[in-house]
């Protein structure tokens, strides 16, 4: 239900922002193995995979519109699929403490997330099932 739901929100806000750049999606890296087994096709970039909409079905709290974002006015944006999305480990910043009286380095903590790259198009509440 977590990865269900940090998924939409993640989509929503990319959908939502007027940036054209990839967004991150905190996400454990076991849940999106077990959504993406044998889902999507492997892009030419390393690391990156192509996934089409009916890629997530794993995803069983996943809201019927997490694809696309309307505004009170009824008009917004659409993913237009395949969409990019590279898993990442990373690890904490470097940071250091008080121990006694000595500076110490700190431990690292591993940071899980997806890297993902979407194409909008413009929609409306008229036409968001044609723009498929």
């Amino acid at each position: 239900m977590e990865g269900s739901r940090r998924f939409a929100v993640g989509m929503l806000t990319g959908l939502k922002s007027s940036s054209h750049s990839p967004f991150y999606i905190d996400m454990e890296l076991d849940i999106w193995h077990f959504v993406s087994h044998d889902k999507g096709i492997p892009s030419e970039h390393r690391g990156h995979f192509l996934f089409q909409k009916n890629d997530f079905t794993r995803f069983k709290y996943l809201p019927k519109h997490w694809w696309y974002f309307l505004n009170e006015h009824g008009e917004g944006f659409a993913i237009d699929f395949p969409i990019k999305i590279k898993p990442l480990l990373s690890w904490s910043p470097v940071h250091h403490f008080n121990k006694d009286g000595t500076l110490c380095k700190a431990p690292r903590y591993p940071l899980e997330k997806l890297c993902v790259e979407i194409a909008k198009k413009p929609c409306n509440l008229e036409n968001v099932f044609q723009v498929l």
